[in-house]
């Protein structure tokens, strides 16, 4: 199952799958610049978290549950992950 989709192929990963408190983000070949963002949604679309791209985020304040994880530059989304947490 590919629970990923950018417009390339491998540019992003997140690690671990489920996590608990923190995810980790390989921006693998992708540079990302002060306009690069990560945001994570519930599944009502509703924005829980939006940080500037950095690669650990802690998503501790998150309930149990499936998140959508997406990754935006100026304003732009890039590509989105699948997120699940868990205590």
């Amino acid at each position: 199952m590919n629970d990923t989709y950018y417009k390339k192929k491998n540019v992003i990963s997140i690690w671990p799958h489920p996590a608990t408190d923190y995810i980790t983000i390989n921006p693998g070949e992708q540079t990302y610049s002060a306009l690069t963002y990560v945001s994570i949604l519930d599944l009502s679309g509703r924005e829980l978290i939006k940080i500037p791209f950095n690669e650990q985020i802690d998503i501790s304040s998150l309930k149990d549950g499936i998140y959508i994880v997406i990754t935006s530059f100026n304003g732009r989304a890039i590509g989105y992950n699948r997120l699940i947490k868990i205590r």
